[in-house]
């Protein structure tokens, strides 16, 4: 997850009077170009950066307190459907800032939807925001378990992590603000014991015959036939070591998977066409193009894996 698509959405409060920090709970101010600096720095964001603002002066002075960070950066003013259009879709940002005024909920959750739909990767997301739009943005049932979603609010300074399964967001505090400068993160959990009840869901698991970690135990259903397609396979065509640990994971993190294997057999590896194109073939690319949400054999980890 450390190198996915980062989205930055900076949802904050301006007036008049600049300079003067980050706020605490007594409001709005002026987010200036170091104070972004700062918010960078707390969520560790690394180039190249994607700035959309609907203000040509702060966005003017954002880039140049941020061109000191040494982060390769492209900026757009704004973000309506035709800005959001316009944007490269085959370019991996690590890190898709959006800065939106106060109130702008709605707008920045169609940024977000935008996002997610068409940026590659899955994008890790921290929403800076106040008291008012958090609550709103932290309860997106679209948010995808498989997102890293933070949302910083500047008010009560706290920072809460979000994400949504079977239409059900789940929101909970994570680490809390000391200063302007420092964020102090809760280490008792890490992101995936956070995430250990994944609420029942049913997870699309691809499978191929590999003693011992999968052996073939039904025949009757272990032999799919010719063509490219996925079958799907009833559970208990498979016996072995991986399928022991995905009975324990399903037990463990609560959900329940169906199995499918692929016709022509094939694990997968890149593809290059005659055009220069490349491409996955086999059980990566259906793992790739998110036929399925995981593997459940023995895959080796190559170069290009």
């Amino acid at each position: 997850m450390c190198h996915a698509t980062l989205l930055l959405l900076l949802l904050v409060s301006f007036a008049s009077r600049p300079g003067m920090g980050l706020p605490g709970p007594q409001g709005n101010h002026v987010i200036t170009g170091q104070e972004m600096v700062t918010v960078i720095r707390y969520f560790e964001c690394h180039g190249p950066l994607l700035l959309m603002c609907p203000r040509a002066g702060h966005l003017g002075r954002w880039l140049r307190d941020l061109s000191g960070e040494g982060l390769s950066m492209a900026a757009h003013r704004g973000f309506s459907p035709g800005v959001l259009g316009r944007t490269r879709r085959d370019l991996t940002f690590n890190s898709f800032v959006i800065c939106a005024l106060d109130g702008s909920a709605g707008s920045a959750t169609s940024a977000l939807a935008w996002a997610q739909e068409n940026l590659p990767g899955r994008p890790k997301l921290v929403v800076v925001c106040d008291g008012v739009s958090c609550p709103k943005l932290a309860n997106l049932t679209f948010l995808d378990v498989g997102n890293r979603a933070f949302f910083l609010n500047v008010q009560d300074r706290i920072v809460s992590e979000s994400y949504a399964l079977n239409g059900l967001a789940s929101t909970r505090v994570v680490a809390r603000m000391e200063g302007d400068s420092l964020l102090r993160w809760d280490e008792a959990e890490t992101v995936l014991e956070r995430r250990s009840d994944l609420q029942n869901s049913t997870l699309l698991a691809v499978i191929l015959q590999q003693e011992p970690f999968v052996i073939l135990k039904d025949r009757d259903h272990g032999d799919p036939g010719g063509g490219g397609a996925l079958v799907e396979v009833p559970h208990g065509t498979y016996e072995g070591l991986f399928i022991d640990v995905l009975t324990h994971l399903e037990e463990d993190l609560n959900f329940t998977s169906k199995m499918f294997t692929r016709r022509d057999q094939v694990w997968g590896s890149m593809v290059t066409h005659e055009n220069g194109s490349l491409e996955w073939s086999g059980m990566v690319a259906t793992l790739a193009r998110r036929e399925v949400d995981l593997v459940a054999t023995s895959l080796t980890n190559t170069f290009h894996r």
